[in-house]
């Protein structure tokens, strides 16, 4: 039997990660499924984390993605990071705007805080999942928690036959599903948007 590799620190990684909506509910909608798609695409951009392959059901998804062994930034292409992720007129551009107007610059303690956001799988979920439920919640004037637990993720052997091995996996559920009978034709997952 062979045992997992562990990822040490500063080095790439790829994980296979999965979550469910709380009771297995199928409560995505093609409205909340490309809602998710464009704040995933958002998130992974933000926290510099790859996304190589995803799949958007109506009940979970799936992702694929690397973690860079490191992400270098100043604090000038952190404020840059923020301002496209968070938007010009958003209550946190607008505190680090009086802070730099105060001090000349983003503090060393806010500075330290987004960079921890970086490149790390687990703040990449809790935004991700976070963003989605805060407005899943309010287009349904629903309260609580949309997901089952915390997200689940496997290490990924980093290699090219691997990945396209969890690619795979990952673009045939809906096929798996009865959904669609070629996953081109399924327009949540990353092999559907490659293909249009």
């Amino acid at each position: 039997m062979r045992l997992p590799r562990i990822k040490l620190k500063n080095e790439p990684a790829t994980y296979h990660c999965m979550s469910r909506i709380v009771g297995g509910e199928r409560l995505l909608g093609n409205r909340e499924k490309s809602v998710m798609l464009k704040q995933l695409k958002a998130v992974s951009k933000f926290c510099g984390i790859e996304l190589f392959s995803y799949c958007i059901m109506s009940n979970h998804y799936h992702l694929l993605v690397l973690v860079p062994e490191k992400i270098e930034l100043t604090k000038e292409d952190m404020y840059s990071k923020l301002l496209e992720y968070y938007g010009p007129r958003s209550i946190q551009l607008k505190r680090l705007d009086r802070q730099i107007q105060i001090n000349g610059e983003m503090s060393d303690r806010d500075f330290e805080r987004f960079k921890g956001l970086m490149g790390d799988i687990s703040s990449f979920q809790k935004l991700f999942k976070q963003r989605f439920t805060i407005w899943y919640n309010y287009e349904n004037d629903r309260k609580g928690t949309l997901w089952m637990e915390r997200f689940k993720s496997l290490l990924v052997e980093n290699s090219d036959y691997s990945r396209l091995m969890v690619s795979n996996y990952i673009d045939l559920n809906p096929v798996r599903a009865g959904i669609v009978n070629d996953p081109a034709d399924y327009m949540f997952s990353s092999y559907g948007e490659a293909v249009r």
